[in-house]
């Protein structure tokens, strides 16, 4: 802190959310899906485990990282050893996580559930705060996390596990992003805040990109976006927008009109039937902790009718040519499949394939005949396909990282992301099934949400994407409070108890 240069630690490239052992000497990081641990003093990093989609690390004074990875919360011994899943019950997707002074607990903030207090000693949780992110506890008794884009602190027991006074927004304009959970910032125990100013780079705008990489942006509001998903004319956008939960609205793309679809619990992943009357989308009610499929008319005349329902994640993806199959994928967080199901007889989900590798993003081609998925079997994601419904080969088309696969309405070409570029895969079906080498068709910092971020015009020469409003890439610097503790007290004062 007292040198300008910044340094660069030697074999972290490609690295995210790193953390500091308590003495200050290491660092904990996530790479290539792997929780590794780097000494300051210079020398390789060491692999501790595997930690497939990581969003967060905390190094206790007993020499074990707590870290939440491959949808669990585990500990490991940073000197090495076996990591123990220790089978808490939290949203871990894009969660964060804190040991709390003592070493007997541990604090968990994720978008579904806000901050979490968990027990390792008993595993029993308790909410502290709702609809919040990026919740940290302040070793002077208090607790702060951001919402509407401040940092709000809370004078908090960690005995009684209850505030002792009103929250209070004691820094404006934090940088954070409401699509991952994240804030940008951090303290020392002696009281030193950073902080990165900034906005909520998860509002968005959807915008066409055509295979030049031209923008056109829609007639929307700049809101909170996930999965958008294109009627099969293109007239019409069924998408998922974020507010006190997420919701799934029609929006007229000529007009800018919108129609609410889902009423209750949290919603996501549209998707049209082929005639383009209706939408299918998940419905998770927390109180049951049930996930749903509805099925509800897309010009909002009539009531969702329930497909199924299920206590594991249900997430449909495509629908067969003649509607009679939906294909969807479900399971646990570490371990999903994907799975068909049928809307004729007994509804029942049926697996499409069975492998020792997880399989999301189950997309039929337009006849109906190859499905492509997404799966880690060759380590990273990759994008695959299969025939269907006999599976007698599957076929790599990603040479290197691949997710989010989508089938040009003829079936030609085959879309798909590679962080933040889009390919393109000509495809041919006779005498055999060949894909080509993929090509970029554009690159653009593009928000990436979870499931489908984006989707395909009918007419395959435009792209539909979600454009941030505010452009993180343009930070260039990092704001230094010190004694941030002292002025906490006096902004934030507890109540005598």
């Amino acid at each position: 802190m007292n040198q300008y240069e910044v340094r660069s630690i030697t074999g972290t490239d490609g690295a995210s959310s790193p953390f500091f052992s308590p003495d200050g000497q290491s660092v904990g990081f996530f790479a290539d899906q792997k929780l590794k641990v780097v000494s300051l003093r210079g020398g390789d990093p060491v692999m501790l485990c595997n930690a497939g989609l990581p969003s967060g690390g905390s190094w206790s004074d007993d020499g074990m990282i707590y870290f939440i990875g491959e949808g669990e919360f585990s500990k490991v011994p940073a000197a090495g050893g076996d990591a123990e899943q220790l089978g808490i019950e939290a949203d871990l997707i894009r969660s964060y996580s804190q040991v709390l002074p003592g070493g007997k607990a541990v604090l968990i903030s994720s978008l579904r559930d806000g901050a979490v207090h968990v027990s390792l000693e008993t595993m029993q949780k308790k909410v502290l705060a709702k609809d919040v992110l990026y919740a940290r506890y302040v070793p002077t008794g208090y607790l702060v996390y951001v919402r509407a884009g401040a940092i709000e602190a809370v004078p908090f027991s960690l005995a009684t596990l209850q505030e002792t006074g009103p929250s209070v927004p004691v820094i404006q304009n934090i940088l954070s992003d409401s699509v991952y959970g994240s804030a940008q910032f951090a303290f020392s125990d002696d009281g030193t805040l950073v902080y990165v100013p900034g906005s909520d780079t998860g509002k968005s705008l959807p915008v066409w990109v055509d295979r030049q990489g031209n923008e056109e942006p829609l007639d929307m509001p700049a809101q909170i976006y996930g999965t958008p998903k294109l009627s099969p004319d293109g007239k019409r956008l069924a998408i998922v927008v974020q507010e006190l939960q997420s919701n799934v609205y029609i929006y007229d793309i000529a007009t800018g009109m919108p129609t609410r679809l889902s009423l209750e619990g949290n919603n996501g992943a549209p998707v049209w039937t082929p005639d383009g009357k209706k939408v299918v989308f998940r419905c998770h009610r927390e109180a049951e902790n049930e996930w749903s499929l509805l099925l509800a008319p897309a010009d909002g005349s009539g009531e969702a009718e329930s497909l199924c329902s299920s206590q594991h994640e249900l997430v449909p993806y495509s629908w067969s040519p003649d509607a009679k199959r939906l294909v969807i994928s479900s399971g646990d967080d570490d371990n999903r499949d994907i799975w068909a199901l049928s809307l004729e007889g007994p509804r029942e989900l049926e697996p499409v394939f069975t492998t020792d590798f997880g399989k999301i993003q189950g997309a039929l081609s337009p006849d109906g005949k190859y499905i492509a998925y997404t799966s880690n079997k060759d380590g990273d994601f990759n994008i695959y396909v299969c025939p269907y419904p006999a599976v007698d080969w599957i076929k790599r088309i990603s040479p290197e990282f691949g997710e989010e696969p989508i089938w040009s309405t003829s079936g030609d070409e085959l879309f798909y992301r590679n962080r933040d570029k889009w390919m393109v895969v000509s495809i041919s079906t006779e005498p055999e099934f060949k894909a080509g080498t993929p090509q970029e068709v554009f690159k653009g910092p593009y928000i990436n949400v979870g499931g489908l971020s984006y989707d395909v015009a009918p007419d395959g020469q435009r792209l539909l994407v979600l454009k941030p409003q505010f452009d993180d890439s343009q930070v260039r610097e990092l704001h230094v409070v010190t004694n941030w503790f002292e002025e906490l007290k006096r902004l934030v004062p507890a109540e005598k108890e």
